[in-house]
């Protein structure tokens, strides 16, 4: 997690980019077959408290680099918290990190876990969902864009990652795709509604 800062820093790295952090089914997809796109993936949180421990002496030192009071292991613990402080520490050394977001379509498998089984309805074939289409891409299916609750839901998902992570920017993957099947405005959306 942390380890790698001073190293960037000295480099001149400006701005990390992460692999998608989306939730997915299973460590194979490296997060590019979500099913939680509110939760961070849990593969890439530090699990083991004795490995947690190290990595907090490199958080508390580059904290006191920059005048900032020590963390407990207590505040890593969860991944999401873990996440966030990798974006301060990113942050206090002048580093920005980019998310990586897949829009371009949910899932692979879509079992019981999915957004596409809580969402499927009782009739219409392979296109019985109210947020996709009966188009596949990469395993997966591709948003209903055109459908406000669709688009409303992107835009929440990607101001949520950049607000609650701290994030500077997001990368979306596969944007052709978005763009061919009517996502344009899911991308550009949260743009404009942060800078209201």
């Amino acid at each position: 997690m942390s380890p790698r800062i001073p190293c960037l820093r000295a480099l001149g790295v400006d701005a990390i980019q992460l692999l998608p952090i989306q939730e997915s089914d299973d460590d194979f997809g490296l997060g590019y077959a979500g099913l939680d796109h509110f939760s961070p993936e849990m593969v890439y949180q530090v699990g083991d408290q004795a490995e947690l421990a190290q990595h907090l002496t490199v958080v508390n030192a580059l904290l006191a680099e920059h005048g900032h009071a020590p963390l407990a292991l207590a505040d890593l613990i969860s991944g999401p918290n873990q996440l966030k402080c990798l974006s301060d520490l990113c942050h206090l050394n002048g580093i920005a990190v980019i998310l990586d977001l897949v829009f371009n379509h949910a899932g692979g498998g879509f079992g019981d876990r999915s957004l596409y089984f809580h969402d499927r309805q009782p009739w219409g074939g392979d296109n019985r969902s109210l947020y996709f289409t009966d188009k596949g891409w990469a395993g997966g299916k591709v948003f209903a864009y055109w459908q406000d609750p669709v688009r409303q839901f992107l835009i929440d998902n990607a101001c949520f990652f950049l607000t609650e992570y701290r994030a500077d920017g997001i990368r979306y993957d596969e944007v052709t795709v978005i763009r061919e099947h009517g996502g344009d405005r899911s991308c550009r959306d949260p743009r404009r509604r942060s800078a209201m």
